[in-house]
């Protein structure tokens, strides 16, 4: 699993992550090791991954965004990891990473943005998703107020170290009329204003991004930055409680690109 450490200066927004070597659940996992931690981006068509430290079992670490600004390419999404073994300085695809993992709940980090006056976070990770996967996504998130300012983050990585496009729609659910859209990246994180999307307040938001899948993040910001949340919306197959989930998604997703292509004809 990877954790992603994000920037988005000109917004004067900084990712911080806390990696903690100590399973979620006390059943799953019963040795304790030390792990490695390494930072791995994209340069020049490869996945360079440079190592960054050791931590050792029952140990916190927290990293800014700013402590890699001499590794990292200008606008380039850091993604910290723990492994057992050393990774290789580059590959052609994204490694499958040596590590303890755990199901329920899995491992996890703490992923955050930060202004100079406040923070937020969520409990997440992300691992490549399939080339031909797509994105449907709500968002009930947005918050109205004044001064207040809406962003959609779109987080990407795929096995593959190739950067290619897509396009993020944006659409009101109850009229199904597409109000914004926007260009977007793989193995990126994409930061969408969503106040310049012409949504209205009692707007329910429905995004579409053919090309690719993603986590959606949803974050407000107040006028003077010292407050802020960050939210995580969940893939649409969670509202589902037995069966096969994954099938509803799919058919979830039909519905969904096939009513809003319908009505955009």
């Amino acid at each position: 699993m990877f954790y992603p450490l994000v920037n988005f200066s000109d917004q004067k927004l900084y990712g911080v992550v806390t990696l903690c070597n100590f399973p979620p659940n006390n059943w799953e996992i019963k040795e304790a090791s030390a792990k490695k931690i390494f930072l791995t981006y994209v340069y020049n068509g490869k996945w360079l991954h440079h190592y960054v430290d050791t931590i050792e079992h029952g140990e916190m670490r927290s990293f800014k965004y700013e402590e890699f600004s001499k590794i990292l390419p200008n606008d380039a999404m850091g993604l910290l990891s723990l492994s057992i073994e050393d990774l290789p300085k580059e590959s052609d695809v994204l490694p499958k990473l040596l590590q303890n993992k755990t199901y329920l709940p899995q491992w996890r980090a703490t992923v955050g943005l930060s202004t100079d006056r406040t923070w937020s976070s969520y409990q997440g990770e992300i691992e490549p998703f399939p080339p031909k996967a797509s994105l449907l996504s709500f968002s009930p998130f947005m918050q109205h107020g004044n001064g207040i300012k809406n962003y959609m983050i779109l987080m990407n990585i795929e096995a593959s170290p190739i950067i290619r496009s897509g396009e993020l729609k944006v659409y009101a659910a109850h009229n199904k009329k597409q109000y914004f859209s926007q260009k977007v990246k793989t193995n990126h994180a994409n930061l969408l204003a969503l106040d310049e999307s012409g949504l209205c307040e009692d707007d329910l938001a429905v995004m579409l991004c053919p090309e690719m899948a993603g986590i959606p993040l949803y974050l407000s910001v107040n006028k003077d930055s010292s407050q802020m949340s960050l939210e995580h919306s969940h893939p649409p197959n969670c509202t589902v409680v037995l069966g096969e989930r994954w099938k509803s998604q799919v058919a979830l997703k039909k519905q969904w690109y096939q009513a809003l292509n319908e009505a955009t004809v």
